[in-house]
């Protein structure tokens, strides 16, 4: 039995090898070409590695049909070509790098300013903006939370309004301005004598209200409204005239004034106007 060689001669795969080499190259550059016309920067480096590969196969393909001299150059151009195209490609992989990074930290930068425009959202929807305190709407979602727990756990909750006398009068006579002022001292005022636990929010005008829950077993509503009139009629030094307001306060506590969150609410805004009334015709005498 006569066993024959099945390997192709290399006379004959060497040519055709080359001419592979050169329609795989034609193909990668017409890609590279259309890749190039729609504005990819990389895509022209790319392009151009390309370009010397295929000459290198060329050269290659050239010299294996014998249509140039076998010289040193013609037997390793492929490699030559080869060469110059793989220092090519690394120029365009490390600027393409160079383009995620940057687009990395474009989407950094990007969400960072979402993160910080949802923050100021957050701020407009929830605080003051002249006093930086709670909302309306922060306050009563508070003080359903400061409810929900006293039912929970048997404790107490107080609600207090607050609204000042003789702001109006400072307002119209200095201006809007002066008046702010005199809000943001009002509000500092508040600040620094109630306790961390507690809440304080501007609900509007001259009107604040103050959340005050049992805590730590310190729970005296009646005592923090004296102390917050003691502190709201110490005398405000406004373009060399001392100022002088009051406030007049309604407090409601849970369980004693109500049940549920409206039945609080209400019973301290009417006590607030009850003290009002009050004030005003025992100033009058």
């Amino acid at each position: 039995m006569i066993i024959t060689s099945s390997v192709i001669p290399l006379s004959y795969s060497a040519p055709a090898l080359s001419i592979l080499a050169v329609i795989l190259a034609v193909v990668i550059i017409a890609l590279g070409a259309v890749l190039s016309l729609r504005g990819n920067r990389t895509a022209i480096i790319y392009l151009v590695s390309w370009l010397f590969f295929i000459f290198g196969a060329l050269a290659l393909t050239a010299r294996n049909f014998g249509l140039i001299p076998n010289t040193i150059f013609s037997q390793y151009a492929i490699f030559i070509g080869s060469a110059i195209e793989i220092l090519l490609l690394s120029f365009a992989l490390a600027q393409r790098i160079n383009q995620v990074q940057k687009h990395s930290q474009y989407l950094i930068s990007a969400n960072s300013e979402l993160k910080d425009q949802e923050s100021s959202l957050k701020q407009l929807a929830h605080y003051d903006a002249l006093t930086g305190l709670s909302n309306r709407t922060l306050i009563m979602e508070k003080f359903s939370l400061l409810l929900a727990n006293g039912k929970r756990n048997s404790t107490q909750v107080a609600i207090l309004f607050l609204d000042l006398d003789g702001f109006k009068p400072i307002n119209d006579r200095y201006g809007h301005n002066i008046g702010d002022d005199v809000l943001v001292i009002m509000a500092d005022r508040l600040r620094s004598l109630l306790r961390n636990s507690d809440v304080i929010g501007r609900i509007g005008g001259d009107e604040f209200i103050v959340l005050v829950d049992e805590g730590d077993g310190d729970f005296n509503p009646q005592e923090v409204a004296n102390k917050i009139k003691s502190i709201i009629a110490e005398p405000i030094s406004i373009m060399g005239d001392d100022l002088h307001l009051g406030v007049s306060i309604g407090a409601a506590s849970y369980p004693n004034n109500g049940k549920d969150l409206a039945s609080l609410v209400s019973f301290a805004d009417t006590a607030m106007y009850i003290d009002k009334a009050y004030r005003h015709n025992y100033s009058q005498n």
